[in-house]
């Protein structure tokens, strides 16, 4: 298995929680300091810090860019394995001719091959090669038992150079208008766009515990502007919080939303080529929230996102995934 460490970032949840629960024979830590310069935006050239005592007994390989190899000691131990799993990139082009199970993010898919797709949802399959939906299991400890109830309204800002992905600014907008709501608003990037005169709680996302990210929040408000993977909506449903998102495709069939309206938003420039963006109209936003100020509203929609969690939780997609691995 191919890993990630750096901290915070959402490749290295997410292999990490693969490689907790699959326990591969080995792991190989890809170590990309030298060309990630994205953790400060007060100090560009700091790197995300690297979680390595996640990966005892890793390899641990140096990784410069797409046309860089990894380090010899690393190739060797992957084609050593029956099959490796690796997301969104084999990080060294040689891996390609070895069976590979290729957990894509379609945004980032450079035409590279593997043996097997998987994809997280089913956003943009139709262009990409013929692959499963699979996605990243919550684990069960991480489940609440009963929802939450009432409480203050959480958005998660994404990263500013992603073409505002999570709409954090009709977010933020919303927040000088709608003063009678508590909002908590995390972010990941230094944000630049927060209106300080609100009584607004801020915090970074790369907290030690991720997950108290989500205390005292009754509504996850995620007016994404394209689809994809958001693992922020997995643990948010985790946590038995309401979602409300925008209605872009495929937001509405992979999870129980309550989803708003939105127009075309002009288009951002990604690795695989340029994606139209949707823009949350501020009246459906608006709409959602008074809505859910119904306590019977609200209880609904989070008893709703918790069963969505359980039925995507480890223990039922870990004996579908091993079945697949265990044929190689």
């Amino acid at each position: 298995m191919i890993v990630r460490a750096d901290f915070g970032r959402g490749l290295a949840h997410q292999t990490y929680s693969f490689w907790k629960n699959l326990k591969p024979d080995v792991t190989v830590v890809i170590d990309n300091r030298e060309i990630d310069h994205n953790a400060d935006p007060d100090n560009p050239e700091a790197a995300w810090p690297l979680q390595l005592d996640r990966y005892p007994g890793a390899i641990i390989s140096p990784w410069k860019g797409y046309t860089a190899p990894l380090i010899p000691s690393a190739i060797e131990a992957l084609r050593s394995c029956a099959v490796i799993y690796t997301a969104e990139t084999h990080y060294d082009e040689s891996l390609q001719s070895h069976p590979s199970i290729l957990h894509v993010n379609p945004e980032f898919y450079r035409g590279a091959k593997a043996t097997h797709y998987w994809y997280a949802t089913s956003w943009r399959t139709a262009e990409l090669p013929s692959g499963d939906i699979v996605p990243t299991p919550i684990d069960d400890d991480d489940l609440l038992v009963k929802a939450p109830g009432p409480g203050r309204i959480l958005h998660i800002a994404g990263h500013r150079a992603a073409g505002d992905r999570n709409g954090t600014n009709i977010v933020t907008k919303m927040m000088k208008t709608e003063t009678t709501f508590e909002w908590k608003l995390a972010h990941q990037d230094g944000l630049r766009m927060h209106p300080r005169s609100l009584q607004t709680t801020v915090l970074a996302t790369r907290s030690e515990d991720r997950w108290s990210i989500y205390d005292d929040c009754s509504i996850l408000v995620y007016p994404r502007r394209y689809g994809g993977q958001s693992l922020q909506v997995n643990e948010a449903m985790a946590r038995g919080l309401a979602v409300v998102m925008s209605d872009v495709e495929p937001n509405p069939e992979t999870w129980p939303i309550i989803p708003v309206a939105t127009r075309p938003g002009g288009n951002v420039r990604t690795p695989s080529g340029r994606i139209p963006l949707a823009q949350t109209m501020a009246h459906s936003l608006r709409e959602a929230l008074h809505d859910l100020q119904d306590l019977e509203t609200l209880q609904h929609h989070q008893v709703a996102s918790l069963i969505w969690a359980r039925r995507n939780s480890w223990s039922e997609w870990l004996p579908k995934i091993r079945k697949v691995i265990d044929a190689y």
